[in-house]
């Protein structure tokens, strides 16, 4: 857990206290990566104070190699009720855009592991209940607002996986910051990722933007086995019918390399949020 700087410590005075911003991010937050620093450098917060007029739109600054944040004012807080946003900065953006919707963009080499936590866009709302506050105590638990794809694959010893891509994937989207969901609309771009690929854990990542395709919706992925290319599909069964995929959702694809392409492709959706999300 992170805390604001010092000047934004609880702290009586007369009617009003300065309100101490607590922000929550689990361990594996941050891409599924251990070890990670997962700590965002900057998240941008809405504080909407009924029946007053202190209500606040401003970004948080994580302090330089420490875990404390500062906002370029006080925070005031009357002990009214409030409804609280936050989100991180999307790749691709230099600030948040807290009134418009915004392009949110996928970086598409995420064989670099910078580049794939760099897509990976955390937000939280009172909406969704991702907001505790106690007091003038306002706690920041982040979720994953995009949706991420694994492949865990087996294969024998003498099989040389260099690269793993998925392919056609929605890799930019619009986002309301405002309406804290997705905006469609005529930003939504497509392109191939190429998935991080751990090879001693026989294993592919790569976070994409959730989507609703046209047609029956299907992840492909191509896979280079000792230089030969081989491509697969799997269909995704979706909650109530509805194609698309879901923020906040894993793909997980288990399949069985042989030197003659891919076999038994299971796929499972699970939870991409909370403290077992890897």
């Amino acid at each position: 857990a992170v805390s604001c700087g010092d000047e934004l410590n609880p702290e009586q005075s007369g009617n009003v206290e300065y309100i101490n911003v607590t922000s929550q991010v689990d361990a594996h937050t941050k891409a599924g990566y251990e070890g990670t620093t997962v700590l965002p450098e900057m998240f941008y917060i809405e504080i909407d104070q009924e029946g007053t007029d202190m209500d606040y739109r401003l970004p948080l600054s994580r302090e330089e190699s420490t875990a404390n944040y500062k906002a370029e004012t006080d925070l005031k807080w009357k002990g009214s009720a409030a409804s609280v946003k936050a989100m991180t900065v999307p790749y691709g953006l230099t600030s948040v855009d807290m009134m418009n919707p915004m392009v949110v963009k996928i970086h598409q080499a995420q064989n670099d592991p910078e580049n794939l936590k760099a897509s990976d866009l955390l937000g939280a709302s009172t909406q969704k209940k991702s907001i505790e506050m106690n007091g003038s105590n306002i706690v920041v638990s982040f979720n994953h607002l995009m949706s991420k794809l694994q492949v865990n694959y087996t294969k024998p010893d003498d099989i040389e996986v260099t690269s793993v891509v998925l392919e056609n994937t929605c890799i930019q989207g619009g986002y309301s910051f405002k309406n804290m969901d997705y905006d469609s609309g005529p930003q939504t771009a497509y392109g191939n990722i190429i998935m991080y690929h751990d090879t001693d854990k026989s294993a592919a990542e790569a976070i994409f933007f959730p989507y609703a395709p046209a047609s029956d919706p299907e992840l492909v992925v191509n896979v280079t086995i000792n230089g030969v290319s081989y491509a697969f599909k799997c269909p995704i069964v979706l909650k109530n019918g509805m194609s698309g995929f879901d923020g906040g959702k894993r793909y997980v694809m288990s399949v069985t390399i042989s030197k003659t392409g891919i076999e038994g492709v299971v796929t499972m959706i699970k939870n991409w949020n909370g403290s077992t999300s890897i």
